[in-house]
């Protein structure tokens, strides 16, 4: 899984200010939990909130120790198996010749596409039944400029491209046996172990995007797009968003 980092930020109180689990009839002076008070609206908006936490069913609750903690490891477990995923596949990487890779790059990224083009697809036309008609007859158009866009014209059928190429990543596929290979945490259960390798193989799309941004970049003659630019999982993301701007009807 790609680690993630959600930071929670909460208002400046003074040290030692007593808060229990419902805050029973404390009430909160801006003096005291500002020095500031110009940020008075702020304290109005954080008092409103407390309130409305105290009228709840559950009330306001402190996090426990032991919360913040399970957290904290499981971010850095998260983030030890991302690196163990880039340290393995960047040593596959470099073993392979630069001309293979140079022959695999628009496929994977085709492939990439696909996979961004599923998912916009599927959450558009949940929307409506008329956004859902709109993703249908628009499917075709924004596939067949994307392929031209990707392989930059140097092709005689856009529908015959996509059908053969935007398959899974060959070269994607040549890393995967370096995530397989890795080691599992152990007295894992079933559903565990299918999570994990689910969670493995999102990480491995994103450090196969990596190592092939970073190649083609740095190469001396680096593959383009029909619009000169250099072919990396950025542009692929960006190209996605403007056809579907272009073409959906929102």
């Amino acid at each position: 899984m790609i680690p993630t980092f959600n930071r929670v930020s909460t208002p400046l109180v003074q040290d030692k200010q007593p808060l229990n689990d419902h805050l029973d009839d404390q009430k909160i002076s801006i003096a005291k939990v500002f020095h500031d008070t110009s940020r008075a609206s702020e304290v109005k908006k954080h008092s409103s909130l407390i309130s409305k936490l105290k009228a709840s069913k559950q009330g306001l609750k402190e996090e426990s120790k032991q919360v913040v903690h399970d957290r904290s490891v499981s971010s850095k477990a998260e983030t030890g198996r991302y690196d163990q995923i880039m340290q393995a596949c960047s040593e596959t990487f470099g073993k392979w010749d630069s001309q293979m890779i140079q022959s695999g790059l628009r496929q994977h990224f085709l492939s990439y596409a696909a996979s961004l083009l599923d998912a916009n697809f599927e959450r558009l036309a949940a929307m409506s039944d008329d956004m859902a008609k709109s993703v249908k007859c628009a499917e075709k158009p924004i596939r067949n400029e994307l392929v031209t866009w990707l392989y930059a014209g140097g092709i005689s059928s856009a529908d015959e491209t996509w059908s053969q190429q935007a398959n899974k990543s060959h070269l994607e596929n040549g890393l995967r046996n370096s995530v397989d290979g890795l080691p599992q945490a152990a007295k894992q259960s079933i559903v565990d172990r299918k999570k994990q390798r689910e969670d493995d193989y999102k990480s491995l799309t994103h450090v196969a995007n990596k190592l092939l941004d970073e190649f083609n970049l740095n190469s001396s003659e680096p593959i383009r797009t029909s619009d000169s630019k250099v072919l990396t999982s950025s542009s692929v993301s960006r190209m996605i968003s403007d056809l579907i701007s272009k073409h959906v009807n929102k």
